[in-house]
């Protein structure tokens, strides 16, 4: 045995198996983060693109996709390979890899459906705050809409009347 730790072909595998582990483990820590921190920030855009879906947990979304797909990849691999350890290993990391894209995507679509409920309260006219008071934006909103309504009615009513019809 210390002879074959003296030789270099052990100290290059070592080298390779440590290179491995710490790639995979920041890349772990990368894609951990990516998530707990969509989650709490309610899919915070991680860049200044102009994509409005562009968010954290859409990004941990599309990873833990990837990553299921690559290890489907290697559950058929394994089957072919006629390997039951790894077999069985990379079925599990695939098992939990597709449920985590799953429940991303429901919490995705719990939030686009929050923020979308949100919007449409804001944008009613009669929506009144937590605290009873009338919304003071909601009323001015209301009002401009309705001065431009009677504006572009009155402005298509006088061009009818020139004979002009758009």
């Amino acid at each position: 045995i210390i002879a074959l730790t003296r030789t270099k072909l052990f100290k290059e595998i070592w080298f390779w198996y440590l290179a491995d582990f710490l790639v995979f483990t920041a890349l772990a820590i990368m894609v951990l983060f990516c998530g707990i921190h969509g989650v709490k920030t309610r899919n915070a855009k991680c860049c200044k693109c102009c994509c409005e879906w562009c968010g954290f947990l859409a990004a941990f979304y599309f990873i833990m996709i990837l990553a299921a797909f690559f290890s489907a990849l290697a559950v058929i691999g394994n089957s072919i390979s006629a390997s039951p350890v790894s077999l069985v290993l990379n079925a599990f990391f695939l098992v939990l890899q597709s449920l985590t894209a799953e429940y991303s995507r429901r919490l995705l679509n719990a939030i686009s459906d929050s923020n979308a409920r949100r919007r449409q309260q804001y944008n009613n006219t009669g929506v009144t705050r937590t605290d009873g008071e009338h919304d003071i934006r909601n009323e001015s909103r209301r009002h401009n809409s309705l001065a431009n309504a009677v504006h572009d009615e009155e402005t298509h009513l006088d061009k009818e009347e020139d004979g002009i019809v758009l």
